[in-house]
């Protein structure tokens, strides 16, 4: 059987299979029901076996995610994992023989990693939080950390189920990196306010720094990121971003102490890179304002990724995800602003053959959808900000209602072009959406970062309130029908917007959005100084601010009617934020609406809560938003 006809009829098998269970595509002409929006993806995260026979991947199994795993050679599709009492929410191959897998148990707050065996199906729950290092050149251990007793990061053999320590706890390193052999050689520590890399010769030798930074800003945020160790392990591949958003990728010599010349460089931050299977080489860098320009640095892989760019409509990127260690096979993903994720795998053996493997939402398709857009605008003290745009069907020459979407973080967080289900719900429904990436965001370089500092309810909102006006001066919202909609960070915002800029919104959907300042900046549940030290810093820690800008103390100014959804998230728990505020919002009789469901995982994670929370924004917005006159409230 040659190449080309053994993976098709495979793909073939298995999409036979994948159809029984997903939601049939909606026709061009309807609008697609929530469920097409918010259901559980049909397939996520494929990877390829380090032999590259076998693809496993994430499906739905029943109301649970499943670690299914697809054969190669015979064709047999079968789910290998799957938890009764918890989701699984990630997984790795460990060598062509087991699967290390994490699940988080229904209402709690920490991950379960387990292994499962292939051949046997036995599984091995692994006493450990999650893996720091998959040590791809050993095919049967993996370095992790674990905060039970005793604490610290340990090398755990997957096969055997045993362990032995090789630091202690250490409450202030957030990360760590391994070399090739295994050898723990690079961490991300704090010291009070100053985030620190460090790197080490060897295993005996000391800790030295490689840069430091914050020193009072609080900023958990380093210019430099690290990117891998080289085939040798007398270098380490770190990206450097300066101030004003250039960066260039280098291969620090560890001996020398020294960075060398630039492997590449470009004007903007470089927001991703693609190691080799074994983690030795770069193979490629993406940058860009959109993070969507590349630069490949492995000749043989740019003329794939050319021909696959051609193959592919140009309203999409293509990634490559993963691949077997030899590099002939190859799982991709396919996603554009008006195409969902799909997923491929490209066979480079004998003949060479591209196969779907499946669609993650297929009840959507491109003609449904609406582009997505990039735009910018500048903020009232001169600040070039930039986001995206969302037109519903219909829209061009005529104003239309607006929901200003902007994003949780909020520090170092950023919107980025692609599909969202979100925003093209709300497009769906008629509505324009437009995402803000206000200062503070990512993605911009240090400056435009830090120009957020201490701007909770001040400058960051007023480039939310800037963007609004932006919409009406072009023509594009109806200024009587703007909502502001948002889920942590963004739920705070949607919170300010509606009390310190009460006549621009008609409405205002607050998803988990913190009503006390005060709470925020002494969130202490992580251990590490520096993370004590950002939530202080960079958001304030002075009770003049919080008395002044959190959203609690302002309800009486609030004219509009508001939308608020609550969980008990240890960083936003209904006793502390949403009681006060509910007590103020009754005391001046305002007009609101609450969704609780203290059960499910923070952001509404569950697919049935995730329905039950968006069908209640439906409804909401077709009460306020559709109509050209918003009901009165109580003022």
């Amino acid at each position: 059987m040659s190449s080309k006809r053994f993976v098709f009829d495979v793909i073939v098998i298995f999409l036979f299979i994948a159809r029984s269970f997903a939601a049939p595509p909606a026709s061009d002409a309807t609008q697609p029901p929530l469920e097409a929006f918010f259901s559980r993806a049909q397939i996520m995260s494929p990877a390829v076996s380090p032999d590259g026979m076998h693809v496993a991947f994430l499906a739905p199994v029943a109301d649970r995610y499943a670690v299914v795993v697809l054969d190669l050679a015979t064709g047999k599709v079968a789910p290998v994992s799957r938890a009764a009492d918890g989701e699984i929410s990630g997984f790795l191959w460990k060598g062509n023989e087991r699967i290390l897998f994490y699940v988080w148990p229904d209402n709690k707050d920490y991950v379960v990693t387990m292994v499962v065996e292939l051949k046997t199906g036995s599984v091995l729950t692994v006493g450990f939080d999650y893996v720091v290092d998959s040590l791809p050149r050993d095919p049967t251990h993996v370095i992790m950390v674990g905060s039970g007793d005793p604490p610290g990061l340990f090398l755990v053999n997957l096969v055997r189920g045993q362990w032995g320590r090789i630091f202690g706890w250490d409450h202030d390193t957030s990360s760590w990196e391994a070399d090739g052999e295994g050898n723990v050689r690079f961490r991300v520590r704090y010291d009070k306010d100053q985030l620190i890399l460090e790197i080490r010769a060897d295993n005996s030798s000391g800790w030295k720094p490689l840069s430091r930074s914050g020193g009072g800003s609080g900023l958990a945020y380093s210019p430099i990121r690290y990117c891998g160790f080289s085939t040798d392990n007398r270098g380490v591949f770190l990206a450097r971003e300066e101030p004003d958003g250039r960066s260039a990728l280098y291969l620090y010599n560890i001996p020398g102490a020294n960075w060398g010349e630039p492997i590449f460089q470009c004007e903007s931050p470089i927001t991703a890179v693609r190691l080799s299977p074994r983690r030795d080489r770069i193979e490629a860098v993406w940058y860009g304002p959109d993070g969507r320009a590349e630069k490949w640095l492995d000749p043989r892989l740019e003329q794939i990724a050319a021909k696959l760019r051609a193959t592919f409509p140009a309203d999409c990127d293509v990634s490559f995800l993963n691949s077997n260690d030899d590099e002939n096979v190859f799982a991709l993903e396919v996603e554009g602003d008006v195409r969902p994720p799909a997923y491929y795998l490209l066979d480079q053996r004998g003949r060479g053959q591209l196969v779907e493997l499946g669609k993650a939402y297929p009840a959507l398709n491109a003609e449904q959808l609406q582009p997505m857009r990039p735009i910018s605008y500048q903020a009232r003290d001169g600040l070039l900000i930039r986001g995206y745009l969302t037109l519903p069907r219909g829209a061009e020459g005529r104003r239309v209602p607006l929901v200003l979407f902007p994003h949780d973080g909020p520090y170092g967080v950023r919107d980025f072009w692609g599909f969202r289900s979100v925003v093209q719900f709300l497009a769906s429904r008629g509505y324009a959406v437009l995402e803000p990436n206000y200062r503070g965001s990512g993605g911009y370089g240090e400056t435009f970062l830090m120009a957020g500092r201490h701007e909770w309810g001040r400058k960051m909102q007023d480039d939310l309130t800037d963007a609004v006006h932006w919409a009406i001066d072009q023509g594009i919202a109806d200024p009587k029908r703007v909502c502001i909609f948002g889920s942590g960070y963004g739920g705070y915002a949607a919170l300010a917007g509606a009390e310190f800029t009460p006549d621009l919104y008609c409405c205002a959907i607050n998803d988990d959005g913190p009503s006390d300042l005060s709470l925020v900046s002494s969130w202490q549940w992580e251990l590490a100084e520096g993370t004590k030290s950002y939530f202080k810093e960079m958001v304030g820690n002075d009770r003049e601010f919080f008395d002044s800008y959190s959203p609690k103390n302002f309800v009486e100014r609030i004219k509009i009617p508001t939308l608020h959804a609550y969980t008990d998230d240890k960083r936003s728990p209904i006793n502390q934020q949403w009681s006060p505020l509910e007590r103020q919002l009754k005391n001046h009789k305002k007009t609101y609406e609450f969704i609780n469901d203290v059960s499910k995982q923070h952001r509404f994670g569950d697919e049935v809560t995730r329905i039950n929370f968006y069908r209640h924004v439906e409804g909401f917005l077709e009460k306020y938003l559709a109509t050209d006159r918003p009901p009165p409230v109580t003022p």
